[in-house]
């Protein structure tokens, strides 16, 4: 631009037109309205000269923050309240008692306790080991099983000395009588009569029992049972009301 200030066309104007026709029909016009003077910047129209300055714009003093909360002199009032929000209300638990648990107490028994005297035995276990319930019998077999080694009685014949025996025991005790010898061990069940019972062992090994029959037979030899008349007349004492058991163990004295 500097080059050609006095070969170039003079610049007259910021407009211009650039119309090849050179009578343009007429435009329409519109009626505005003048803005003032001054109110537009326009192009400068010669950049030799000192270019039209624009008008400085507006400033307002903004405070930084006044764009991140808004400061009201007045609180604003809304004319329609928001709703507030329903509150939600828990409640309390429930605690379920449970009824009480009534423990019925067994029944008090009263239990009597009643002091039973066992009794004495009727019997005892004589040297030998053997059940015997009458002393003065148990001195008697102690007799007879000595004088059953003398070679008058002969030994080897059991049934003459225990019908030898039976004889003399029922002249002593005034009562009918069993009596039975064996030549060895043995195991025998009897029901006597009283305190009538007693066993013993000879020095050679035999065994001899001896006891009063359960039901008294007459004592003449014959095998009836007594009448009532010989059973007054013999007077056995209360004792021989009892029949005893032998049960085959020798330690059951009672």
């Amino acid at each position: 631009m500097l080059g050609c200030q006095n070969r170039c066309q003079t610049y007259t104007g910021y407009y211009q037109s650039h119309n090849p026709n050179p009578n343009p029909p007429p435009l329409p016009q519109h009626h505005f309205p003048t803005p003032p003077a001054n109110a537009y910047a326009t192009a400068p129209a010669s950049y030799l000269f000192t270019p039209q300055t624009y008008p400085v714009a507006p400033q307002y003093a903004i405070p930084m923050s006044s764009y991140a909360v808004p400061h009201y002199a007045v609180v604003p009032q809304y004319p329609v309240a928001y709703p507030t929000p329903p509150s939600y209300v828990r409640p309390p638990p429930v605690y379920v008692t449970r009824p009480p648990v009534y423990v019925t107490p067994p029944p008090t028994t009263t239990t009597t306790t009643t002091t039973t005297t066992i009794p004495p035995p009727r019997c005892f276990q004589n040297a030998q080991g053997f059940k015997c319930c009458s002393r003065l019998m148990d001195q008697f077999l102690d007799m007879k099983v000595v004088e059953m080694q003398r070679p008058e009685w002969q030994r080897c014949n059991l049934q003459r000395f225990a019908t030898q025996l039976q004889m003399e025991a029922q002249s002593v005790f005034n009562h009918s009588m069993e009596s039975i010898v064996s030549s060895g061990h043995m195991e025998n069940l009897s029901m006597y009569r009283g305190d009538l019972y007693c066993k013993k062992r000879s020095p050679d090994g035999k065994v001899v029992v001896l006891y009063g029959s359960a039901v008294p037979y007459a004592l003449d030899g014959s095998t009836r049972p007594m009448n009532e008349t010989e059973l007054r007349n013999a007077n056995y004492p209360p004792k021989y009301d009892d029949i005893g058991i032998h049960d085959g163990h020798e330690d059951n004295i009672w």
